[in-house]
């Protein structure tokens, strides 16, 4: 870690007189007579009438730090020392030389030993050779020549004094906006700045991510800190790793930044650069090689951001900077029931109390103290409620959840449809203002032995939802218990001919237009092998066999949502089922044919159970695109997704701490009628929490 130089650090500089190590050696040229004199000169006080400044060491680390880092420079009178060769064929070995120059210093003059920064200084015909010895900035040792630039010598005195390592290592370099890259005696750029102290980190401000502001850069060759109104420079996080970025401005404002004979080649161009800060992998990366001037902009596509130089002024430039709001899965602890641990997982809805309210999600959990509870969203926290049991009933499984709108303007009011231990369905739902629990019975003729799965339908746009809940009964029948408008009705919806039902693949509403009905389509699977669906056309029930896949025969039901191109588009339902393949299948609907995807797995990795699935629109007038969560045998959530073009397997991880043994299922989240569908997914994990994975 680089250590801050702030107040004055003291470096004994030792003129180096080097000879010949061996006859047969390279001839050394001889040192000049004024060779003390002209070390002195560099690094202490070098007076150029030209320009009227000082182009010494000591006062470039003067000004680049804005006149917190002093330099205490003590030159000692030359020491001979041979030029060290070594190998076959003999090369030059400088840093033995160095070492041995140090110890020839100190044996004429003991106190050497006790400044902690030694520079050895070789005259010239050395090729401009320099390097640094340090560890933590507290102690080190340098060797550079007389013919080295003034950047040389600032970079070896700088890796002594403050540990602050290289920069040209890294693809793209800052290159000649710091001279830690280029050794050219340009200033160093921002983040070195930062890191030696030199600069104020609050005049660095952070960019808020999912916002657009304006700021006004002072020119870093600028005196600093900067005049009010001005920033020395802007931060912007990444979203997607622990980077970030630095926005800063150069112009040529000193004898630094310019090209200035003898002292520096001066910064590439002018204007607003920007750089890619990893510290956990030594570190910048210049994203502007040359740097931006007036209504030119710097995007990143993958980061979401864009910086738009509006102008310059004097002594800087105006930028705008604008963050697009980047969203990623997070895993988040929803605890568990006050008084219970979870036994039963019931299943998700969401809700809105009016059709511009935020969408707020509910989700069910039976605990071992026999109670339905529900944690559920009030817009800005997170509660858990215990809803109690049907009186004197247990449960004993999920039917399915819904929520119900009576009219387009009406509360969306969750319902919940479960089994009790009197063979009866129940339904706990919400009125608006207070839950009930409410017998529905059972099929007239039958016990149930099979839980189908619920929806809601509407026969026109501005028509009540009335709730379709499904069942198996014990005379091999599906047979579905729907709402009315006024009464609930149990009806016998037979069975595929000569097919038993095995299980419950998905259940969805479809609307072939938008003033079209919402018709219910359930799909099963049938103990023939095929995907059946039981479907209303608007004025009749009828049974499908749908197949299976053309390669495989069905081992696991994942699900089915529907999808839809645009807001006036048909919506298509899209089933999906694992084959004995271990591939995931889907069988989607055209408009016009269903047909068979094969849709793989997640690479190495099988398909053990469906979390849930859910469309995602990104805005009202977006696709539906389906996305479909599995837990994987690597104890992960899995999500298979569509682009809108292309789908793709996406891995979701797992809660930190825990591992997850339960699935219970996903919604999706809207914060305002025109606000992205964000998916939430829900599981249970193995230290006994709900855990909750959302989009945002």
């Amino acid at each position: 870690m680089p250590s801050p130089w702030i107040g004055l650090r003291k470096v004994a500089v030792i003129p180096t007189i080097v000879t010949q190590q061996l006859p047969s050696d390279p001839a050394v040229p001889p040192a000049p007579p004024d060779f003390r004199e002209r070390v002195v000169d560099r690094a202490v006080f070098d007076f150029d009438v030209a320009t009227n400044r000082d182009r010494s060491l000591r006062e470039y680390i003067r000004v680049i730090s804005y006149g917190k880092a002093l330099l205490d420079v003590q030159v000692f009178d030359p020491v001979t020392v041979a030029w060290q060769m070594h190998g076959n064929p003999r090369v030059p070995n400088p840093g033995l030389t160095m070492d041995n120059a140090i110890a020839a210093a100190i044996a004429v003059t003991p106190d050497v030993a006790l400044i902690p920064y030694k520079l050895v200084v070789f005259h010239e015909g050395f090729g401009g050779r320099s390097w640094a010895f340090y560890n933590d900035g507290s102690s080190g040792t340098g060797y550079v020549s007389l013919d080295g630039n003034l950047g040389t010598w600032a970079m070896e005195v700088m890796h002594m004094v403050t540990a602050f390592g290289d920069l040209y290592n890294t693809n793209p370099n800052p290159e000649r906006f710091d001279n830690m890259a280029c050794s050219c005696g340009t200033h160093p750029s921002t983040y070195t700045k930062l890191k030696l102290g030199w600069l104020d980190p609050s005049n660095v401000p952070t960019m808020t991510l999912g916002g657009a502001s304006t700021f006004t850069l002072h020119a870093l060759a600028l005196p600093q800190p900067p005049p009010p109104g001005r920033v020395t420079a802007v931060r912007i996080p990444s979203t997607i790793s622990q980077r970030y970025f630095l926005v800063e401005a150069r112009t040529r404002s000193d004898l630094y930044d310019q090209n200035t004979p003898e002292v520096s080649v001066g910064i590439p161009s002018e204007g607003v650069v920007v750089y890619e800060i990893d510290e956990s992998n030594w570190p910048v990366q210049l994203r502007t090689p040359i740097a931006l001037s007036a209504g030119q902009i710097y995007s990143n596509a993958i980061e979401k951001f864009e910086v738009k130089v509006n102008g310059q002024v004097p002594g800087g430039f105006t930028v705008s900077i604008v963050h697009s709001v980047v969203h990623k899965w997070n895993w988040t602890n929803m605890d568990k029931p006050q008084t219970a641990n979870i036994r039963g997982l019931m299943g998700a809805v969401t809700a809105r109390d009016t059709p511009t309210s935020p969408e707020r999600p509910h989700v069910f959990v039976e605990g071992n103290d026999f109670n339905l509870w529900c944690r559920w969203s009030d817009g800005a926290a997170w509660n858990w409620t215990n809803m109690d049991k049907p009186s004197g009933v247990n449960i004993t499984g999920l039917v399915g959840a819904v929520s119900v709108m009576d009219t387009p303007t009406s509360p969306e009011r969750p319902h919940l449809f479960v089994v009790g231990n009197d063979g009866n369905v129940w339904c706990r739902w919400s009125s608006g203002t207070a839950w009930s629990w409410t017998n529905l019975g059972k099929p007239q003729t039958a016990n149930i032995r099979g839980l189908m799965g619920a929806v809601t339908a509407r026969d026109t746009p501005t028509a009540p939802e009335r709730a379709h809940v499904f069942v198996e009964g014990n005379d091999f029948n599906l047979w579905c218990l729907w709402w009315s408008g006024s009464t609930w009705n149990w009806t016998n919806m037979d069975k595929p001919a000569g097919v038993n039902i095995i299980g419950l693949v998905g259940a969805v509403s479809v609307m072939d237009t938008p003033t079209s009905p919402e018709r219910p389509h359930l799909f099963v699977a049938g103990n023939d092998g095929n995907v059946w669906c039981r479907w209303s056309s608007g004025t009749a029930w009828t049974w499908t066999n749908l197949g299976k896949p053309q390669t495989a025969n069905i081992r696991g039901l994942m699900g089915a949502v529907t999808a839809r191109d645009t807001p006036t588009s048909p919506e298509r339902a899209h089933v999906f089922v694992e084959g004995n393949d271990f591939n995931l299948w889907c069988l989607w609907w055209s408009g016009a044919t269903w047909s068979w995807l094969n849709m793989g797995k997640p690479s190495g990795v099988n398909i053990i159970g469906l979390v849930g699935a859910v469309s995602v629109m990104d805005t009202p007038t977006s696709p539906e695109r389906p996305h479909l969560f599995v837990a994987g045998n690597d104890g992960n959530v899995w999500c298979r997704w569509l682009s809108g073009t292309a789908w793709t397997w996406t891995d979701l991880g797992k809660p930190a701490g825990a591992n997850i043994r339960g699935l219970i299922g996903a919604v999706t989240v809207m914060d305002t009628p025109t606000s992205p569908q964000r998916a939430h997914v829900f599981v249970e994990g193995n230290d006994g929490n709900l855990w909750v994975d959302w989009w945002g």
